[in-house]
């Protein structure tokens, strides 16, 4: 007995319920939903990505954007030139520094980013319909938390929550 509690578990039992598992087949059926509802307007995931970081933190150097999007610059190129011929982002000399390219989004970058974002939203309902809404709150909340590494439990509802540099509370 090592008391991890595996020798209970068939590699049958295991292959249904191992949360990695389940994790990586949602998770591919998911991307190739999104994928291709992005495809549909254009657009790569990543694109999408891109344009809705600029969106909500504003015009940033590309060595920031290519760094907050954990991409190479050469890799930050190849998503940016074609949102730059299509007149959805701009990249300007950085008034502070003329050696760094400024990325900044334009309306029409805008206004592609609502619409995947409307189709996102319509795969989200799709892909997330047998969970009623609190189960789509706790599956998001609970993503947060695997996909961050932080989470605080707020007292005052026994909530959990992620705050970004915070521990877990024991």
């Amino acid at each position: 007995m090592t008391g991890n509690g595996l020798e209970d578990l068939s590699p049958l039992v295991e292959a249904k319920t191992s949360p990695s598992l389940l994790l990586a087949v949602l998770g591919g059926d998911a991307m190739r939903r999104l994928r291709k509802a992005h495809t549909d307007l254009r657009l790569k995931p990543r694109q999408f990505e891109l344009l809705g970081l600029l969106d909500d933190a504003g015009p940033m150097s590309q060595a920031t954007l290519a760094s907050k999007m954990n991409l190479t610059a050469s890799a930050l190129v190849v998503l940016l030139n074609p949102l730059e011929a299509a007149g959805e982002v701009e990249r300007t000399r950085d008034p502070e520094n003329r050696k760094r390219n400024r990325v900044t989004i334009t309306d029409g970058g805008r206004a592609r980013l609502l619409d995947a974002a409307h189709a996102q939203h319509e795969i989200d309902n799709e892909f997330m319909a047998p969970l009623n809404s609190e189960q789509r709150q706790q599956l998001a909340t609970l993503l947060k938390i695997l996909r961050d590494g932080d989470v605080v439990i707020d007292e005052s509802c026994d909530t959990p929550r992620w705050v970004a540099g915070s521990q877990p509370s024991a």
